[in-house]
Formats: structure tokens, C-alpha cells, sequence
């Protein structure tokens, strides 16, 4: 069973792989984020606080996703909890980001980089995104382009120091990278 699951997302994930020339760079990164949480881990306080009502999205800086993530998951859930989209300014209001459950970082900063590396470890929250190197700088997930075809790489102790797991059919699909150094 566990052999036909791997070999059905694996199909799944190459023709989204493959398929950059019929769809636009940030809806297939969309399409992406929306399938990583099916393969994310959280802890189960996380998931399941009653007081938080959604499943929230942060975007910090300007990109095209929030549009993107805003259009697909209209009317959607996830586990059982409608979802949120929300652009973040500031990140000083830490009690409402630390109930965020993904952010998506389109900043080239990376002071800020550590700050909310950081701020993921103590709050569980999955950090993706595409900028180059980034992963290496503690992003959990990070997008990149090689021969015109989106790809994505994984820092898997990253996750691990942020209380989120993910499955070995997501760690098999894509680049395992480290930490560059001590994040402090």
C-alpha cells in the first residue's frame, strides 16, 4: 500500500513538475502549497485549539501567490477549518502570527530571515519560500527553478527544530538541504 501511494504522488507531483509551461510560475507554487499540507505534520495543539477557527496563510512581502493561494482556496479546508490568506506587514504583532499554521516569505532580507526562523521554532509554523539559499538559512520548504521546471528542497532538520514533521513521500520528491551555519 505504502509502495502505490508513494508511486501515485510522485506521478502527481512530476506532472506539476513538468508542467510549467501550461501554468504560470506562482499558480503551480500555489497548486504546491496547497498539496504540501497534506503532507506536513503539525502538533496536535496546533490543529486542533478551539479558539483558532481557521487554517491561516501568511504572505510577508510582495508577490503574486497571495492572489493565487486566495483564488484556489476559496471555499476550502483545511482540516475541517475554512482557510485564511492574510498579508503580513509587520511581524511585530506576534500573538496573531503565532497562530498561523504556513508563511510564504517573499522578503531578500536576511536579518528578518533569522527573526522569523526563529519565530517558527517556538510557534510550529511552516515557513516556505522561494528565494535562493533560503532553506539553507532554516526555510523549511524552498522553491527553485532548474531546466525551466519547478522544484522544490526541504530542510528537514528545520522541521524537526519547529515541532513539524513530513512524510518520506514528500522528503523522496525533493532536495534535502542543512542549515548553513547556527541560526541564532
Amino acid at each position: 500500500m505504502t509502495v502505490l501511494l508513494l508511486v501515485v504522488v510522485s506521478v502527481f507531483f512530476s506532472q506539476l513538475l513538468n508542467s510549467a509551461s501550461q501554468y504560470d510560475e506562482y499558480t503551480l507554487k500555489a497548486v504546491y502549497i496547497k498539496k504540501f499540507n497534506n503532507y506536513i505534520d503539525w502538533p496536535k495543539e496546533k490543529l486542533k485549539c478551539k479558539k483558532i477557527n481557521y487554517f491561516t496563510i501568511g504572505i510577508i512581502g510582495k508577490t503574486p501567490i497571495y492572489e493565487k493561494l486566495t483564488a484556489l482556496y476559496k471555499n476550502q479546508k483545511v482540516f475541517n477549518k475554512k482557510v485564511r490568506i492574510i498579508k503580513i506587514k509587520k511581524l511585530k504583532n506576534n500573538s496573531k502570527i503565532s497562530s498561523f499554521n504556513v508563511i510564504f516569505i517573499a522578503i531578500k532580507n536576511r536579518k528578518k530571515i533569522k527573526k522569523i526562523v526563529n519565530f517558527s521554532k517556538k510557534n510550529s509554523i511552516l515557513l516556505i519560500s522561494d528565494s535562493p539559499h533560503y532553506c539553507q538559512y532554516g526555510i523549511h520548504i524552498n522553491f527553485y527553478v532548474e531546466k525551466n521546471k519547478i522544484k522544490f528542497e526541504i530542510n528537514r532538520n528545520a522541521l524537526i527544530q519547529s515541532k513539524l514533521s513530513t512524510s518520506s513521500v514528500l522528503l523522496s520528491l525533493a532536495k534535502i538541504v542543512h542549515t548553513k551555519g547556527a541560526m541564532k
